[in-house]
Order: structure tokens, then sequence, then C-alpha cells
């Protein structure tokens, strides 16, 4: 055996064990089941986020967005009235966060709440 072939054989190693998906939840507001500390690489994850709006604030719904750093826009995956959650897998290929029905990858996820037809992360 070379050295070209066990450069290469520590190489290709070391890009397969680095599949991992960077914790999900960018904004301090949304709900994860696994905290970031406790967070290992590309296990399961599970966020929600929840708003609490009263009559008159103009707030009617809250969503879970999805990003990608790659200055696309960031995409509404998820609302509801009061609270929305979504289950993302890693994909270890992409390291991208995805949802469990077939759709894009995304960096990061967080919540928005809509008013007036607008869609406002936080």
């Amino acid at each position: 055996m070379n050295s070209f072939s066990i450069i290469f054989l520590i190489f290709s190693f070391s890009a397969f064990s680095d599949a991992c998906c960077p914790f999900p939840a960018f904004s301090f507001s949304a709900l994860t089941n696994v905290s970031k500390t406790d967070f290992k690489c590309s296990e399961f994850i599970s966020v929600s986020c929840e708003i609490f709006v009263e009559e008159d604030s103009g707030y009617g719904q809250v969503g879970i967005v999805g990003n990608v750093t790659e200055g696309v826009s960031p995409y509404l995956l998820v609302k509801g009235t009061s609270k929305a959650s979504i289950s993302l897998v890693c994909d270890t290929s992409s390291n991208l966060w995805k949802a469990k029905n077939p759709s894009k990858g995304y960096d990061n996820v967080g919540c928005a709440m809509e008013r007036g037809g607008v869609w406002i992360a936080y």
C-alpha cells in the first residue's frame, strides 16, 4: 500500500464520520425535544412554536420557517392558530434538516408570527 492510498483512506473515513447537521433551532422561542447542549449530531428533532395572542394584537397565526444560508428567503413549513409543530430528520448526505415528507433541506428553523398577511420571525 503506498502513501497515497493511506492518505485517501484516512480522508474518506473522516469525510463519512463528519455527517452531522448543526442544531436546527435558531430562535430562542423554538422549543425542541433535545436541548442544544444535549444535541449529539444528527438525531431526530421535534420543534414547536407557540404564541399567546391577545384579541386586539393583530397576530393571527404562528408558524415554523425553514432557512437556507444561501440567500434564499425563509420558507413557511407549518402553521397553526396558537401552536405549530414539526418533526425534522438530518439528511446526512447534505447536512440539512428535512421534514419527514420529501422536502427541501434547511440549515435551521425558527418561529414566526403572522400579522396582516406578513410573517415575522421571532
